[in-house]
Parts: structure tokens; sequence; C-alpha cells
């Protein structure tokens, strides 16, 4: 799959969303990908690419079979990408 997006991850700060690169543990912004207008939107969006990511990995194994052994860490990636999303927890 071609990605037509700014990878992941990406981060909220002051309304905006940035793509981010780790460093030392923590996460720094680098280009602001997206504006948000309402505050409750900023989780959701900043979740984006971890939503996908964990979509199309389960995806692929179920349809093809392969990596379906991995079913706990998908899903895993996938709770985790929720929460983000959400902001709720487990």
């Amino acid at each position: 799959m071609k990605k037509k997006h700014t990878d992941g991850p990406w981060i909220r700060h002051n309304g905006a969303i940035y793509s981010a690169h780790k460093s030392g543990g923590k996460l720094y912004a680098e280009m602001a990908v997206a504006g948000v207008f309402a505050e409750e939107d900023e989780p959701l969006i900043a979740a984006a690419p971890e939503l996908l990511s964990a979509l199309v990995a389960m995806v692929e194994a179920w349809e093809t079979g392969e990596g379906y052994s991995d079913k706990k860490n998908q899903i895993g990636n996938a709770r985790k990408a929720i929460e983000k999303a959400t902001g709720a927890t487990r």
C-alpha cells in the first residue's frame, strides 16, 4: 500500500497536530500536519497514523492468514491506538 500521508507518530500541541520523531524516549514536533478547530477532535486526528497502521496489519493478517498467530500483539496495538484516539484507558 502506497502512503499518501505524513508518517506518524503525530502529536498534539497548541491546537495543531505535528509529525514527530523520538529521541531519548521523548517525542519532538517536526512539522505541522493539521490545524484543529475543535479541541475534542485533537486526540482522534493525532492517533490517525496508529489507527491506520493497526487496521492495515489486522486486515492483512486476517486476509492472508500470515501473521494471524500475532493476533494478541495486533489487538494490543489497536487498543493503544484507540486509547490515544479517545483518551480512554482500560
